[in-house]
């Protein structure tokens, strides 16, 4: 059966790939009149608008599609319309899935205005036939412009977005490149420097605090767009960079194109292709780097990483991963911090200091024993307790993360009872009432009088039986996270050495920061905030415990 209303969402989407001479037909703001006309001729409810200008249909993950399908969970709209099946999406699977499945299972009705598609109608016989073409139209469109850029690669045609630092794009050509007077000087440097021993850490300090701009600012500066990048490691020269110039053959003259592709023309994911398929055309352009120089980088670069000297040995060798791998943070800047060995011991420091230098952040070096030390000390409030005693606490500073009530579960459990029975016998106060009216016993006005005091009654019982159920569910959840706090605090305590796989249960997320007002020129201390996985951040967690110490005393002196 059809119903006669509907809360409606109408899409459209319109992206270049749709361009196909008929703009105006194809235009955002025709597909919305169409759409708005016909829900109007219906008299159905126009709920939401949802529009994705300029996103391709081969791929679904659209901000306004993405809305659309929340509405729908959320049972906003029961209805969705489009012009035809294309603007739903061109990828022939995906669009059967939603069609067929996705919208029926959620009872949403589907309309397809120009292809005659209606999921409630049954008028869907030639959807998928429809579905087969939309795609086939951007694979066609996908295959002709990879022939085209695969001739242009072969050719060393440059069809880069924008050209490499040291280069610009010929006004008279632009897939030639040629040397930006500005910028070039600035890569001589680099290989120049770097051939006499410097290394890309320090070359990359000295080009920040020469004022410099890096590849992406002095690209941001010359076109006014950021491209996205708000990340501050890109507006800085960083060593990473550097290397990734040095190794750049574009520098010698020579066009290196077609090092990856995507996948298919659904997917955006780019994977590198095998070395043999690169598309390596010499003499393209003119040179920046002579043979010699390069030669001279090549010699250092190509050496083998064992060979290069580091005061730090990174301890990733062999997939083995330090006890705070992937936990812990820089909470200065929010970059993770890399584990390295520094004269067997273990340190950690800011991963974007290593690489973007001190004009991003600060090391951050810390020992990995101060961190242990810290999570010990936290924990030297558990030590002399009872195992009873540890889950008394445990429930205690959970139960504070939480904001939980504190009132024992045995008294909440006979108030339930008690508002149960409540429910019960008003409801049969209800029924009694209601036949003394039939009878005639309570006249009309007293039963409206007496009937709203009781529904009135039994809606305050029924909330109170809501809010201690929820209460008891969550002490529960208190008893059952203490439980498991207990045990890993007894391994931590029981274990001499403690491995990565406890730090992973025990701990969430360390943060380490400058302790600033104790710092000074030959010494800096640090603050080390760890937050644990079931009770929460240790400052918190420590107040409650000290509260829960503070009434053990108290306990103890009355006795």
């Amino acid at each position: 059966m059809i119903q006669n209303s509907y809360q409606v969402g109408i899409y459209c989407r319109l992206s270049k790939d749709d361009n196909n001479g008929n703009s105006e037909s194809m235009s955002i703001a025709n597909q919305k009149q169409l759409l708005m006309d016909y829900v109007a001729r219906k008299r159905w409810d126009l709920s939401g608008i949802y529009v994705d200008d300029g996103y391709t249909g081969t791929n679904f993950d659209r901000p306004d599609f993405q809305r659309l399908l929340r509405d729908v969970n959320d049972e906003r709209i029961n209805c969705v319309i489009t012009k035809d099946l294309s603007r739903l999406g061109r990828n022939y699977a995906m669009t059967g899935y939603y069609t067929e499945e996705y919208f029926l299972e959620r009872n949403v009705r589907f309309i397809a205005i120009n292809d005659n598609v209606d999921t409630m109608a049954g008028e869907n016989d030639f959807a998928a036939f429809h579905n087969v073409i939309n795609e086939f139209y951007p694979k066609e469109i996908s295959r002709k412009v990879r022939q085209v850029k695969r001739a242009n690669a072969e050719k060393g045609y440059f069809q880069g977005g924008f050209s490499p630092y040291g280069y610009a794009q010929s006004p008279d050509n632009g897939h030639k490149l040629v040397i930006n007077p500005e910028t070039a000087p600035i890569v001589v440097r680099v290989f120049d420097r770097f051939s006499k021993g410097e290394n890309c850490r320090m070359m990359a300090d000295d080009l920040n605090k020469d004022g410099i701009p890096s590849p992406m600012r002095y690209h941001q500066i010359k076109t006014g767009r950021s491209y996205g990048h708000s990340d501050v490691s890109k507006k800085v020269w960083t060593s990473a960079t550097l290397y990734r110039i040095l190794k750049n053959p574009v520098y010698r003259g020579m066009m290196v194109q077609g090092k990856r592709s995507t996948i298919s023309f659904k997917s955006q994911k780019r994977v590198l292709r095998n070395e043999a398929d690169w598309y390596v055309v010499p003499d393209t352009h003119e040179p920046i780097i002579d043979d010699v120089l390069w030669d001279a980088v090549a010699s250092i670069t190509s050496k083998p990483k064992g060979q290069k000297k580091t005061g730090y040995r990174s301890i990733h060798e062999g997939k083995r991963l330090s006890k705070f791998s992937g936990i812990i943070y820089c909470k200065d800047c929010g970059a993770r911090m890399t584990a390295t060995k520094n004269n067997d011991r273990m340190v950690y420091r800011c991963s974007r200091y290593i690489s973007s230098g001190a004009q991003t952040c600060r090391s951050h070096s810390i020992r990995e024993v101060y961190v242990l030390q810290s999570i010990q000390k936290d924990l030297e409030q558990f030590i002399l307790l009872s195992e009873e005693e540890r889950f008394d606490m445990a429930s205690q500073v959970i139960s504070t993360a939480l904001s939980d009530s504190s009132s024992p579960a045995r008294l909440l459990k006979d108030e339930l009872q008690q508002c149960t029975k409540r429910v019960d016998e008003l409801s049969k106060i209800s029924r009694s009432l209601y036949e003394d009216k039939v009878k005639g016993i309570v006249s009309e006005p007293e039963f409206v009088e007496m009937s709203n005091d009781y529904k009135l009654d039994k809606r305050r019982c029924e909330d109170r039986v809501r809010i201690i159920t929820a209460q008891l569910e969550q002490m529960e959840a208190v008893d059952s996270a203490a439980g498991k706090w207990v045990k890993l605090v007894a391994d931590y305590l029981t274990f001499e050495q403690i491995d990565r796989e406890m730090i992973q249960e025990l701990v969430e997320k360390v943060e380490v920061s400058y302790a600033r007002d104790s710092c000074s020129y030959t010494k800096c201390s640090y603050n080390i905030d760890i937050t644990y996985r079931i009770i929460g951040p240790a400052e918190a967690a420590n107040a409650a415990a000290a509260g829960f110490s503070e009434d053990k005393e108290k306990a103890q002196h009355a006795g």
